[in-house]
């Protein structure tokens, strides 16, 4: 037996190598060192505008010993790991973020999730009694085929779809066990395989591959006896619970973060038919570039609006050419019953990629909880490679049982697969410069720590510059347009924006800020593609980016005030193949991130935030600050002496701690976002922190000498981990526990 599990052992080691090496093979430009593999979106790129910067600023707070909960460099101050797409926990994220640069770090995420995706999906394919290269073939399918690999710059979706296989590879095993201690270990495996999809930091896809899994178990069951469909469903259920419970730790905060946003707002079922999958979209099975390629040229003209035409790497169904003329050989002379579940399922994922075009979306929408939460039915698509590339694994050993006198065949094929893969791969990603990254821009080597800057349209830029062209034939623009402190990516040269890329591109907010910045958005000019036009910044919208502590206005317009007059300037920078020069204006006084204002005026009343301007204009203007509290009070008190002050002693992305010295009451101001999970202690004793301002924080302060902490580590945290611990405890013991019975 110890010899059968070392071959298998052996075998699957192998593999994962073979994968790992053609994985680096698909993108060989990386094998140079100095450079790492970049994908644009619309307005910039999930991965190097949103992802990579979540987990930098991950990997900084783990390096300088603290739990990377908030970041005060991005929307005002975020929490980054409630906010769930950093995958803070998710195996590879740290160690690669913490040990690498970001650029290796970020092309050995990509590299090994391939290679992890194609090794689950050969072991799915042996569990269907595949020989080694249809099911080597299977995998390169599932892993290289551009139905994964151009989301790439949804680094923690396809994170989430790579363990798919390996989920159904366990339920398939789990259906077929009867050895209680086998079971067990298949739960604790199955366990782990969910907990790390829900750790990847995409809820959406997560959800999904439940969704799928519950379809995949669902056509296995049929023809079985109640005892094992009653088994089935029970050992899944417990796994389900179980892997909750590891997972507390990312969820509990989620969902406390969640309950503070808009994103518990459930989505209109109409609005599902935008951004589509269509049937004429099954035309990318022939060509993956058959509509359009956004990496190198505009969209069709026709095809402008993505609302009604679709999203191109969310329409993407390509699973190479191979692939498609191979299936059809599946069904010859195969009496094998895996063949009617495999097709079932294939044809399920494909109608519920389609949405209301499908015929079939609505009964997951109205039976099925949380299904109303998202949008891009698309992503069924992921499920749907999957378990096409089962039955294509099933076509090639048919084919070649029918030609066993052909020895090279079947590396011939792979070759050509991975030649056909290599090829739309290379079409659509390409590489930036590691020096992107290294090299500090001038911009922000001009910028103090303190600064906070905002960014109005350098998001259209990218796509008036950048899209219109395709990434691909514009690299050194998309090296200068990030080289403008564009959103997240500030965070490599530790400048705050008031900004982020999760507000606008599906990440999670809190509500107050949201409508905040929706407000502002609205009083900004519309963003202009004619930069000798200046743009007028109105009082109103400079009022709201003072509230921010926004100092600095980055643009390549010009701007001016209702005046006439151009901003304050502070420099102008000339960046390769932009059409004109990056224009830093100076809004008002760079303020520390936290200080003291003379008096306050509480409210008990909700208002919004339109109101909220109107009303209470005057008094911000005036450095009276606006609690929201539990009964009205006002304070007018002198303004601020020069006796008194505020000095930081510390001062962490969690932590503040402040002396301050006052002749009367005043406010401890504190312009980050109203989270949850802030706590205040002066002298030792706990106070209370009021929202204030709308959507920021401040503490009431007595006269006199105090030392002030004020720190985040919310009970969402803490509770989610005691949590986790004990599932992990309890899942160590009866790991243990059943390998020592075994053995005995």
């Amino acid at each position: 037996m110890f010899d059968r599990h070392k071959s298998t052992l052996i075998e699957y080691i192998g593999q994962f190598f073979l994968f790992l090496f053609l994985s680096f093979l698909l993108f060989a430009p990386v094998l140079k060192g100095n450079n790492f593999i970049y994908a644009g979106d619309f307005t910039g790129s999930d991965l190097l505008d949103l992802n990579l910067p979540l987990r930098f600023l991950a990997s900084q707070s783990v390096k300088e010993g603290q739990w990377p909960l908030w970041t005060p460099l991005l929307a005002n101050g975020m929490p980054i790991l409630s906010e769930g797409q950093a995958g803070v926990f998710y195996p590879t994220t740290l160690p690669f973020f913490c040990l690498f640069s970001v650029p290796w770090a970020s092309n050995l995420s990509i590299i090994t999730t391939l290679a992890l995706g194609a090794l689950n999906m050969y072991w799915l394919a042996r569990t269907y009694k595949l020989e080694r290269f249809p099911s080597t073939a299977a995998a390169l399918t599932f892993a290289f085929s551009p139905i994964l690999v151009f989301r790439l710059k949804h680094l923690n979706m396809i994170q989430v779809a790579i363990w798919l296989p390996a989920a159904w590879s366990i339920i398939k095993l789990i259906i077929a066990e009867k050895d209680k201690r086998k079971l067990t270990l298949l739960i604790l495996y199955l366990s782990l395989i969910w907990t790390l999809q829900i750790l990847a930091g995409h809820p959406h896809m997560a959800y999904f591959c439940g969704i799928a899994s519950v379809f995949y178990l669902a056509t296995l069951l049929i023809g079985q006896n109640w005892t094992v469909i009653k088994r089935s469903v029970i050992i899944l259920s417990i796994s389900v619970i179980f892997s909750l419970t590891l997972c507390c730790i990312q969820l509990w905060p989620t969902y406390d973060l969640i309950q503070q946003s808009n994103r518990s707002q459930a989505e209109s079922y109409e609005r599902l038919s935008k951004y589509p999958f269509s049937p004429s979209h099954l035309l990318t099975l022939i060509n993956p570039f058959f509509f359009e390629n956004p990496a190198y040229t505009t969209p069709n003209q026709t095809h402008i609006n993505i609302q009604e035409f679709g999203v191109f790497w969310e329409y993407m169904a390509y699973i190479g050419l191979v692939p498609l003329f191979v299936i059809p050989l599946a069904f010859y002379k195969n009496e094998r019953q895996e063949l009617k579940h495999i097709t079932a399922l294939s044809c399920i994922f494909l109608l519920l990629a389609m949405g209301p075009k499908g015929q079939i979306y609505w009964l997951l929408w109205k039976f099925i909880p949380g299904v109303d939460l998202f949008r891009f039915p698309a992503r069924f698509l992921l499920a749907f490679s999957c378990s096409i590339s089962i039955l294509f694994g099933l076509g090639l050993q048919n084919l070649l049982q029918k030609l066993n006198t052909h020895k090279y065949l079947p590396i011939l094929i792979i070759g050509i697969i991975f030649a056909n893969f290599y090829w739309s791969t290379n079409k659509y990603v390409t590489y930036l410069p590691s020096s992107v990254l290294s090299n500090t821009p001038q911009a922000a080597s001009l910028l103090s720590s303190s600064t906070r800057v905002a960014t109005p349209d350098l998001a259209f830029d990218w796509t008036y510059l950048v899209q219109t062209q395709g990434w691909s034939k514009v690299p050194a623009r998309v090296t200068s347009l990030l080289h403008c402190l564009t959103l997240d990516s500030c965070v490599f040269w530790d400048i705050a924006n008031q900004g982020s890329h999760t507000i606008w591109e599906g990440g999670i907010s809190t509500l107050p800020y949201f409508n905040l910045q929706t407000l502002l958005q609205n009083m900004l000019p519309k963003a202009k593609s004619n930069y000798t036009q200046p743009n007028v910044l109105k009082p109103e919208a400079t009022f709201l980016y003072d509230m921010q502590n926004v100092d600095c206005l980055l643009s390549l317009h010009k701007w001016l005030d209702t005046n006439g007059k151009e901003l304050p300037l502070i420099a102008r920078e000339q960046l390769p193949d932009l059409p004109t020069e990056l224009n830093i204006y100076k809004l008002g006084p760079s303020r520390p991130r936290i200080y003291l204002l003379p008096n306050f005026k509480e409210i008990t009343e909700e208002i919004g935030c339109t109101d909220f301007i109107q009303t209470f204009y005057q008094d911000i203007i005036n450095e009276r600050c606006i609690l929201q509290g539990d009964k009205s009070d006002y304070s007018t008190n002198a303004p601020l002496s020069d006796q008194e002050y505020c000095q930081i002693v510390k001062n962490t992305p969690c932590e503040i701690e402040v002396e301050t010295k006052t002749n009367s009451e005043r406010i401890l101001y504190f312009p980050e976002n109203f989270c949850r999970g802030w706590n205040a202690e002066i002298d030792g004793q706990s106070q209370k922190i009021y929202r204030a301002n709308f959507c920021f924080m401040a503490c009431k302060i007595t006269p006199g000498q105090h030392k002030i902490k004020i720190y985040f580590f919310p009970n969402s945290f803490k509770y989610g981990a005691y949590v986790s611990l004990v599932g992990l405890g309890i899942l160590l013991f009866l790991f243990i526990g059943t390998i020592v019975n075994r053995k005995r």
